[in-house]
């Protein structure tokens, strides 16, 4: 069994270094966080889209020709797309609703305002909660 650090020293030149994805894919998720629609979605929609932006940052950070990164992004916007239907949004939701979720309102009062954003620049990768140039 190959150790942590073994495995994170192979993954790197695919995924790109960790503090850089970090920092990209945190940044491109708040963005997210920010649009008028983030309120409208539910779990499963997020969690695609959280994925997605994920994927992103490997692809942008890493290796841009690792085609795993570019089928992972298909495959959850997929499963994004699944979660549409009115049959498949109710089962999924249904497990939420019955654990009181808060946080999933299938017709918020308000849409939240976008609010301004830069991505990360290289000094930014220090493992860290938020970029140095986030403007929030």
């Amino acid at each position: 069994m190959e150790s942590p650090d073994a495995i994170i020293k192979s993954h790197e030149p695919t995924h790109g270094d960790f503090a850089t994805v970090g920092a990209t894919a945190q940044t491109l998720k708040r963005i997210l966080h920010r649009t008028p629609n983030w309120e409208l979605l539910n779990p499963a929609q997020r969690e695609a889209l959280e994925m997605d932006m994920t994927k992103t940052a490997r692809i942008l950070c890493g290796n841009p020709n690792e085609v795993d990164h570019w089928a992972d992004k298909a495959g959850y916007a997929t499963l994004g797309a699944r979660s549409c239907s009115h049959k498949d949004n109710q089962a999924i939701m249904e497990p939420a609703r019955r654990l009181g979720e808060a946080a999933y309102t299938p017709n918020p009062p308000t849409k939240p305002a976008a609010v301004p954003f830069t991505l990360p620049t290289k000094k930014d990768t220090v493992l860290s909660q938020e970029p140095a140039n986030a403007k929030i």
